[in-house]
């Protein structure tokens, strides 16, 4: 699989907003799977050093964040929770260790742009924090930035900042025009968020399905439906109109838009009722009823079909499990100790974990 690119250091100077000498847009091809064989030894090696359920329940047992942080530091954090003189800057070292595991898989895969497939979340959760530096007064939230994107994130500020978006990837420069068209069109700041996350999604399953590689496509799919039922029941809680949950619905998934649309104003029980019958029937039972258990469900059913290719002794699947299973370690490492510092119980954390891959 190949992502071309062509550097901007060979670009002759052109006015700014200029789009012809921006890099290429993703092309993805999967090589011979037998060419993973060396990536995938070396993920089963990594995959040891994973935190197993038995470290996160002594880190939500512990008295204090400090106490968890101890913890954690006896594990291969340790590095990265050295640059940190507290709890207050644990995002910085979530983020120091998710790039820090992107970079290195990404210096053994024989497709370092699978990993710049997936880290495109990153990326483009990195231009929405852009965006809103920009428009909002240029203030630095700490610990905004997401760690793991391929994007180099000083380029990509002073890019968006000047207009010039010649120091972007083609693909995030068109995002960020058409986020800005829509912040000029209505002046409202969370129109960025809209955008940018549809146009994620957009991106994703169009590379992934170009790619023709199954789990690619599964991975995208899967987060596209948990998104848009996630869109559609906390519309109709909050009582807004029709249209706002059209404005809001993205294409792709395998519960099509339409049908989620005309559920609009419907009751969860509804809901749950009329996807009983779609993969997500389980997550519709169990997770619907509490909107914050239908995002943690849809995360544990992405890990479980990962569970299903960890085993497979060539191709790229282990090398993508081992990093999605990496991010679900980061995300309950940030439940812990967030709940850690607002003083909630072990049961209440507890709950709010994630499955583990190991």
């Amino acid at each position: 699989m190949t992502w071309n690119r062509k550097s901007p250091a060979c670009c002759s100077a052109k006015p700014a907003g200029h789009r012809g000498d921006l890099m290429p847009a993703i092309a993805l091809r999967i090589r011979d799977e037998t060419e993973y064989a060396n990536s995938v030894a070396r993920v089963r090696v990594l995959e040891t050093r994973l935190l197993d359920r038995a470290v996160l329940e002594r880190m939500v047992d512990a008295g204090s964040a400090e106490e968890a942080l101890r913890i954690l530091g006896e594990t291969e954090y340790s590095e990265a929770l050295g640059a940190a003189s507290g709890p207050a800057e644990f995002e910085s070292v979530l983020a120091t260790e998710l790039k820090r595991v992107y970079d290195y898989v990404r210096g053994f895969s024989p497709d370092p742009a699978l990993l710049d497939v997936l880290s495109l979340r990153f990326d483009l959760h990195n231009v929405k924090v852009l965006l809103k530096e920009k428009y909002l007064g240029g203030v630095r939230v700490q610990g905004a930035i997401a760690g793991g994107g391929s994007m180099d994130v000083d380029r990509a500020r002073a890019a968006i900042v000047s207009g010039d978006y010649r120091g972007l990837p083609e693909d995030y420069a068109a995002v960020v025009e058409k986020a800005e068209r829509a912040l000029e069109e209505t002046g409202d700041p969370q129109v960025i968020d809209m955008v940018v996350d549809g146009e994620m999604f957009r991106l994703g399953l169009e590379i992934a399905k170009d790619s023709r590689f199954e789990l690619l496509e599964q991975i995208w799919t899967t987060m596209i439906d948990v998104t848009n039922i996630k869109s559609l029941v906390r519309i109709n809680r909050m009582g807004r109109g029709r249209d706002f949950l059209r404005s809001c619905l993205i294409d792709g998934g395998l519960v099509p838009a339409p049908v989620l649309l005309g559920l609009h104003g419907e009751a969860p029980s509804s809901v749950a009722d009329a996807l009983r019958y779609t993969r997500y029937a389980r997550l519709a039972e169990e997770g619907l009823k509490q909107g914050s258990r239908f995002e943690l469900l849809g995360d544990n059913f992405i890990t479980g079909f990962l569970k299903s290719v960890r085993h497979k002794a060539f191709g790229p699947e282990p090398v993508i499990a081992y990093i999605l299973a990496k991010e679900t370690e980061v995300r309950n490492l940030r439940v812990i100790i967030t709940g850690k510092i607002n003083s909630l119980p072990p049961a209440a954390i507890r709950e709010r974990l994630r499955d583990t891959y190991v």
